[in-house]
C-alpha cells in the first residue's frame, strides 16, 4: 500500500475532487426571490481556478476532451503578463473581494498544465504573490526537465496528482487515446519523479488519483453512476476487476506514492450521458433531486461554486463552473474589466441565476429545494 498521508498533507492544498461531498453549501444563495439574487453580493472569493493553457494531449474515456476536443474558444496559452495581472489583483484584493487567507490557485481543468510553455515563469509568479498550486498530469509531459523544475518550488507546488488510469500498456492506450509506445515513457517519468521529489513523497503529496469506476460506484441502489453502451470494457469487481488490478500493480511498482481510489466519476453535467459513455443522471434523480424542483446552490467541495470560486480560462474568459466544459456560463473577460468589478458585477449575478435554471439541473453538485 502507499504511505498514509499526514494531516499536513491532507490539508496542504485543496484539490478539485470528483467525489460526492455532503449536500450542504456554504452561503447558498436563496433564489426564491429573483431580486434578492441580484442584490450586491459581498461573498468573497475562496479559491481560484485559473487555466494557463487550453489544451490537453490526452483523450481519457471519462473526459469530454476525448469526444469533442478542447473548446476552441480557449485553445491558447495565457500570456505571462496577463497571468501576473490576475495574480496581482487577487493578492491586492485580499480582505476586500478575496478572502484574506485565500492562497489556492488551481491551474487545471480540461487542460494539461505541464504543456504550458511558461510553466516555470508561472511558478515564479505564484511564489512572488505567495500562492500555492496543485498539479494534475497524465504523466506524458512529466519529463525529467519538468520534474527538475517542480523540485525547485516545494513552497509553491503543494500536491501532484497522477491521472494514469491503467497499469497495463494496451488498456492504458485504450483508456487515454495515447499511442501504447508512450506507456513506458510514462512509467520512466514517474520513476524519476519518485526518485527526485522526496519533499512530496515523504508527505504523501505525490498522489495517484484513480478516476475510474468499480462496483461501489456503479451499485444499482447506492452507486454514483453507471457505464453506458459506448464505455470501454471495464470489469467492475472491486477485488479483482479493472480498477483493483491497476491499483495493485501500481502500488507494487511505486509504494512511495499515496493512492486515492476515486470510483465516483462525473458525467460533466450530462455530457458523458449524451455521448453514451457514463451517467450520473439516475443517481441525481433518485438521491439528490428527488421531488424537489428548484436549484438553489452548489455543494462542490464544500463551497458554493457559483458564488465562492473564481474560474478563468486561458483566454481570460470568466465563467462559473469547472464542470462547464463548453464555457456556456462566460459572463466577463479579465482583459476588459478588473477582477473586483467582475466579481461584484450584475452580469455575474445574472449568470448564476441562468445557470441554476439550466445546466446546474444536470449536475450532481446541485443543491435543490
Amino acid at each position: 500500500m502507499g504511505i498514509v498521508p499526514s494531516e499536513e498533507a491532507k490539508n496542504a492544498v485543496p484539490v478539485q475532487q470528483t467525489s460526492l461531498v455532503a449536500h450542504k453549501s456554504l452561503n447558498i444563495i436563496d433564489i426564491k426571490k429573483k431580486d434578492k439574487l441580484l442584490q450586491t453580493n459581498k461573498q468573497k472569493i475562496t479559491w481560484v481556478q485559473l487555466d494557463p493553457n487550453g489544451l490537453c494531449n490526452a483523450g481519457c474515456w471519462f473526459c469530454p476532451v476525448k469526444y469533442e476536443g478542447n473548446n476552441k474558444a480557449a485553445q491558447e496559452n495565457m500570456s505571462i503578463e496577463l497571468m501576473e495581472s490576475i495574480l496581482k489583483q487577487l493578492d491586492a484584493g485580499k480582505g476586500d473581494f478575496v478572502e484574506p487567507l485565500m492562497y489556492v490557485i488551481v491551474p487545471f481543468n480540461f487542460n494539461e498544465v505541464l504543456l504550458y510553455p511558461h510553466f516555470e515563469e508561472m511558478l515564479l509568479l505564484m511564489r512572488k504573490y505567495k500562492f500555492k498550486i496543485p498539479i494534475s498530469t497524465n504523466g506524458v509531459p512529466l519529463t525529467k526537465s519538468k520534474v527538475d523544475i517542480i523540485k525547485k518550488y516545494p513552497d509553491v507546488v503543494g500536491r501532484i496528482n497522477l491521472n494514469v488510469p491503467s497499469a497495463f500498456e494496451e488498456e492504458w492506450a485504450e483508456f487515454t487515446n495515447f499511442n501504447p509506445k508512450l506507456f513506458n515513457k510514462v512509467i520512466d517519468n514517474i520513476a524519476y519523479a519518485v526518485q527526485e521529489l522526496t519533499d512530496w513523497t515523504s508527505k504523501a503529496k505525490l498522489c495517484w488519483m484513480f478516476n475510474h469506476i468499480d462496483e461501489d460506484g456503479a451499485n444499482e441502489e447506492t452507486g454514483w453512476g453507471k457505464l453506458l453502451e459506448n464505455a470501454p470494457n471495464i470489469d467492475l469487481d472491486k477485488e479483482n476487476g479493472t480498477l483493483a488490478k491497476t491499483m495493485k500493480k501500481f502500488q507494487e511498482m511505486f509504494p512511495e506514492i499515496y493512492y486515492e481510489k476515486n470510483h465516483e466519476i462525473l458525467d460533466r453535467m450530462g455530457f458523458l450521458d449524451r455521448v453514451g459513455v457514463f451517467t450520473n443522471q439516475d443517481y441525481i434523480k433518485k438521491h439528490i433531486k428527488k421531488d424537489k424542483t428548484k436549484v438553489i446552490g452548489c455543494s462542490f467541495d464544500g463551497e458554493n461554486q457559483a458564488v465562492d470560486i473564481l474560474h478563468i480560462n486561458a483566454n481570460g474568459d470568466v465563467h462559473l463552473c469547472c464542470q462547464d466544459f463548453n464555457f456556456e456560463s462566460v459572463y466577463a473577460n479579465v482583459k476588459e474589466k478588473s477582477l473586483r468589478d467582475i466579481w461584484y458585477s450584475i452580469e455575474r449575478k445574472k449568470a448564476v441565476a441562468e445557470a441554476y435554471n439550466t445546466f446546474c439541473k444536470e449536475c450532481q453538485y446541485a443543491v435543490w429545494e
